[in-house]
């Protein structure tokens, strides 16, 4: 599946790889028969942590790009853990999920 996501990410802003990250976890839970409400924990992995803290409008971006992808405030025990760097130079962000399936 990485191989797949790789082209689809890079290059884009971090809002932006949020949202097609999330996309992409709601296609493989699908495939499973699960939604992303059986998500049970999810982990990001961050390469710039300013682009997530700092200020309400980071957070906010980063925050609501999550909310959008669970169609509200999701009830969801999380970590944000900043990294040096991700798979390809331009990944900002990975998200590891746990679901019930």
């Amino acid at each position: 599946m990485a191989a797949i996501l790789l082209p689809l990410l890079l290059a884009l802003p971090l809002t932006a790889q949020v949202q097609r990250a999330y996309t992409h976890i709601a296609s493989v839970l699908e495939r499973f028969g699960a939604t992303m409400d059986d998500i049970a924990y999810e982990t990001f992995f961050v390469t710039d942590m300013s682009a997530v803290s700092g200020g309400q409008e980071k957070m906010g971006a980063f925050f609501g790009a999550r909310a959008e992808a669970y169609g509200g405030n999701p009830q969801v025990s999380q970590s944000l853990i900043g990294v040096a760097e991700l798979a390809a130079p331009d990944l900002m962000i990975e998200i590891k999920v746990v679901a019930h399936v």
